[in-house]
């Protein structure tokens, strides 16, 4: 005991006790980095430790790989797709399906265009197709225009193409309207599908339709279709386009016009569309116009711009001949009209000019009635010259010689009065001789002179004066 005492036992005992503590912490750290151990060796176990947490965290193969998480996902998506189809109510149908191909177009727009690639049913397809792309085009339209030439067009697209052609112009603009359009297949149907996109966007991108028209000369066809639409809303304004799109083919010029003029509404020709007419460069297809829109003007009722329209075409010096000419022409259709226009004319002698060839053609059409209309105006000023050509038609036949005879004393110029009777009298001979010299016998309308001269004039027998 007294030994454990001693000073320098305690002191070897501590010595001891310090020694065995450095030990058994040196011991303890050489498990984690032995500095003893060579550096590949540390490195080796450091390797080996972080392959072990790796191999804690493995992910399972049905969640391994891109390729595999893609077809679930492609798998998920035709299931969804399959059941909505079973919905027997169509609206909510289609509301379900714009709401899923809206959620794939935000997720993944390639997913759904292997989809659609992947459909072989031809129903399923035409449904998926058309439901995609009326939604794509209506929540994502520059989304649609990147994605569109990934997705495979054939037969399923044709309607899903209509589809989204003819909606309204706060969606889509007329230029990818007519892009898509040349996307359908169907001859038929394409030609319903631009028949339709004319009739709702002419009055308001008429320009743009007429251009696209005249860039193919397959779509040439719809020029005349485009311009009645055109027409139907605002007969100026498709003049006025005609005016700055003409074409060099004089043909196809008229025939558009021709569709201007015929579906022009008879209030619509007013001083604005004669304006519209005037300002037309060339001058066969501004009088083709003028030729067209006369009659239609004078139908209306509203006469005054008559003149203003034939001054357009003819020069002064022609223009009362063909004031005449196309007073007679109108005859054939609207008599009553025409004679009404011809009433207004000025001055009178090229007033009774007009409206004698108004009752030429009348009475050539209709001879009764121009007979009962001039007989209402026996008092009339004018009515010497009209006299004239219904008595010469009425000659020419048996039945109404009597009416031709019966306006005879209504030619009041004697020259012209003797000359009228010669035409009647030689008409009449050519059919009934024995009557007609009865009558040139007894007349006292014609002198001895003037008889004897048509009756040589009648049987060959020159005369001698």
């Amino acid at each position: 005991m007294k030994l454990l005492k001693h000073p320098l036992c305690i002191i070897s005992i501590l010595i001891l006790i310090t020694l065995f503590y450095y030990v058994i912490t040196a011991t303890s750290s050489s498990e984690e980095t032995n500095p003893l151990l060579p550096r590949q060796k540390q490195q080796s176990i450091t390797q080996q430790k972080k392959l072990s947490v790796k191999q804690e965290n493995a992910i399972t193969p049905k969640q391994n790989t891109i390729h595999i998480g893609t077809e679930t996902e492609i798998d998920k998506l035709y299931t969804e797709f399959i059941d909505i189809l079973k919905i027997n109510d169509q609206a909510i149908q289609r509301l379900w399906l714009q709401l899923l191909f809206q959620q794939q177009i935000q997720k993944s727009p390639i997913d759904l265009i292997k989809f659609l690639a992947n459909l072989n049913n031809k129903k399923q397809r035409e449904i998926a197709y058309i439901a995609t792309f009326t939604i794509w085009v209506e929540t994502d339209l520059n989304g649609f225009k990147q994605w569109q030439p990934f997705i495979i067009i054939d037969d399923s697209t044709d309607q899903a193409y209509a589809a989204i052609s003819v909606l309204p112009s706060s969606i889509i603009d007329i230029s990818d309207t007519l892009l898509w359009v040349n996307h359908i297949q169907s001859a038929v149907l394409r030609d319903t599908t631009i028949q339709q996109v004319i009739t709702e966007n002419a009055p308001f991108q008429g320009e743009k339709l007429i251009s696209w028209a005249l860039s193919n000369e397959q779509n040439k066809g719809y020029l005349t279709t485009i311009y009645k639409s055109i027409n139907n809303s605002s007969p100026i304004l498709a003049l006025q386009l005609f005016n700055e799109v003409e074409t060099e083919e004089l043909q196809l010029q008229k025939n558009i016009l021709m569709q201007i003029g015929l579906s022009l509404p008879t209030n619509k020709i007013d001083n604005a569309f004669i304006t519209a007419i005037e300002m037309m460069q060339n001058k066969d297809l501004r009088e083709f116009m003028v030729h067209i829109a006369l009659p239609r003007l004078i139908k209306s009722g509203v006469i005054e711009n008559v003149d203003q329209l034939l001054k357009i075409v003819y020069s002064a010096k022609a223009y009362p001949i063909q004031q005449s000419r196309l007073v007679a022409k109108w005859a054939k259709t609207s008599p009553d009209v025409a004679i009404q226009y011809s009433e207004t004319i000025k001055p009178e002698q090229q007033r009774q000019i007009a409206i004698a060839s108004v009752i030429k053609e009348w009475a050539i059409s209709d001879l009764l009635a121009a007979h009962s209309w001039l007989n209402q105006q026996s008092q009339w000023d004018d009515i010497e010259l009209a006299a004239v050509k219904i008595a010469t038609i009425a000659a020419s036949s048996e039945v109404s010689i009597d009416i031709a005879l019966q306006w005879i004393p209504s030619i009041k110029t004697t020259q012209l009065q003797y000359e009228t009777q010669q035409r009647v009298i030689k008409s009449w001979y050519s059919y009934d001789q024995h009557s007609a010299l009865e009558y040139l016998d007894q007349t006292e309308s014609l002198t001895f002179q003037q008889k004897t001269i048509i009756n040589n004039a009648l049987t060959k027998i020159p005369f001698e004066q």
